[in-house]
């Protein structure tokens, strides 16, 4: 609890993400550590991996119930399905609740042996299948649609963006940068899409021509007129989301230039064999920037 309390003192503070993201493998290595200490608690046994075969099962019907409770909420019929995925397994914060149930006397130790056996096979499970969720929406969309409601929110209304010519996908430094850049050369013929709501509307009262979207949602790329973007600029840290852009981007019929940032030069030939027309190597371009800047001191 007093962890709590001080991570929500230090929250407002511009440094928190920072901190976050730093204290983000402490956390990871407290699980493991946690998931440890249960796994020396029994060896399971038959009895047990049956029962946590049973529990398995209920992670289809716990899937079903969420997706129809978010459509019942009128949220997007994707958004209901990846809700549904990710919460339909099981949480380690159950596991947390075990223990103390163990350690109070309110359940026996085998029983925490099953959960964390079940916990682990549905994390194995959801993993998987999140992996390729994008891919498998892009399949049963079109039924998935059918049972969304009838009234959308406000915040799932598709954005338009007027006299485009340029989209930078992804608003973090290397995105804001560009899209900074590109401003000052292309004027209102570039726009921004960033997934953050709070940033976006930050931006937009800066009077930049900003959109909040998921860039791997492809019923945003079919619903936004794109038909006069020459260029998209993937500015986006991981490269299994640059190369499903991508892919959503020639579903919608997109035939455009697209060019993404690299940090390694396996991921160089990975984008450009996935249909990227140019990719930035991002430490062998910074290294280039500074040396020309750098330069320019004794010239």
């Amino acid at each position: 609890l007093g962890a709590l309390i001080f991570g929500l003192l230090f929250a407002p503070h511009p440094k928190a993400s920072e901190m976050a993201k730093s204290l983000l493998a402490f956390k990871d290595l407290f699980l493991i550590g946690f998931f440890l200490s249960i796994g020396l608690t029994a060896l399971p046994d038959i009895n047990m991996l049956m029962m946590s075969g049973l529990l398995v099962l209920i992670i289809p019907i716990k899937f079903m119930l969420f997706f129809w409770l978010f459509t019942r909420l009128q949220l997007r019929g994707r958004t209901a399905y990846l809700g549904g995925l990710v919460l339909s397994n099981y949480s380690e914060f159950g596991l947390i609740v075990g223990a103390l149930a163990v350690s109070l006397g309110m359940l026996g130790e085998k029983w925490l042996v099953v959960l964390a056996v079940t916990t682990s096979i549905s994390f194995i499970f959801t993993s998987i299948v999140y992996r390729y969720s994008h891919s498998i929406y892009q399949r049963i969309k079109e039924p998935v649609k059918k049972l969304e409601s009838p009234v959308r929110l406000k915040e799932d209304i598709y954005p338009e963006i007027t006299r485009a010519r340029i989209l930078v996908v992804g608003l973090g430094r290397v995105g804001i940068g560009a899209f900074t850049s590109l401003n000052k050369i292309a004027d209102s013929r570039v726009w921004g899409m960033d997934a953050d709501r709070a940033k976006i509307q930050r931006m937009r009262r800066d009077g930049m021509n900003v959109i909040n979207g998921d860039g791997e949602d492809v019923d945003l790329w079919e619903n936004l007129d794109i038909r006069h973007v020459q260029l998209v600029l993937l500015a986006l840290p991981s490269i299994e989301d640059a190369i499903n852009i991508t892919k959503q981007l020639k579903n919608a019929g997109y035939s455009g230039k697209i060019a993404a940032i690299a940090r390694y030069e396996d991921e160089v030939s990975a984008l450009a064999d996935n249909g990227v027309d140019k990719v930035f190597n991002f430490f062998t371009e910074a290294g280039l920037g500074f040396a020309e800047e750098s330069l320019s001191l004794v010239e």
